[in-house]
């Protein structure tokens, strides 16, 4: 259980895949948020391109606790069981005003550690993460926005049963908008 500013923000049981435990983020992860969002390799397909620094980490973290207290889902921290290490994050979220066409549907999307890729851990953690979400949280469809030249994150979704839906451009930025409905 997590306590954010004297509130339960989340009571749900961890998910747990075959390689990954999945929980929600705590203030703790900050640090680890950062290696991984300071990385210029991870996060060439994330957002603008643009590396965190640990003021705006800290302030995501804050975000994230804020979205699980309010709707009860939001952001999972990636655990690999055999090594207990953070390898990454899956998010299951409200589209906020950075895609305003989107605004108020749901995202999934996922940043994984440069160590870790080629696992199937990103495939294995948004297959759990939507099962949640349909499961849970009674979603009846759920987006992803990937940037057409990101071929790793297309075959993710993919492998999870989204599909491809079309193109929104977004601050300049086209993406490609892929699709799970219940």
């Amino acid at each position: 259980m997590i306590i954010h500013n004297g509130k339960t923000i989340w009571a749900v049981t961890m998910i747990e895949t075959e390689n990954l435990i999945l929980r929600p983020i705590d203030k703790s992860d900050a640090d680890r948020m950062f290696e991984v969002y300071s990385n210029p390799t991870v996060m060439k397909y994330i957002y603008d391109g643009s590396t965190f620094t640990r003021e705006k980490t800290i302030k995501r973290v804050e975000e994230c606790l804020l979205h699980w207290e309010k709707h009860g889902h939001g952001l999972f921290v990636m655990i690999e069981k055999n090594t207990t290490k953070t390898v990454g994050y899956c998010v299951l979220r409200y589209f906020n005003d950075d895609h305003l066409d989107l605004y108020g549907k749901i995202e999934i999307g996922y940043t994984l550690d440069e160590p870790f890729w080629g696992k199937g851990y990103a495939t294995e953690a948004v297959k759990a993460c939507i099962k949640f979400g349909f499961d849970q949280c009674h979603f009846d469809r759920i987006l992803a926005t990937i940037l057409p030249d990101n071929i790793a994150s297309q075959k993710v979704v993919k492998k999870a049963g989204m599909v491809y839906i079309g193109d929104l451009e977004t601050h300049g930025l086209v993406h490609q908008i892929y699709e799970k409905t219940q």
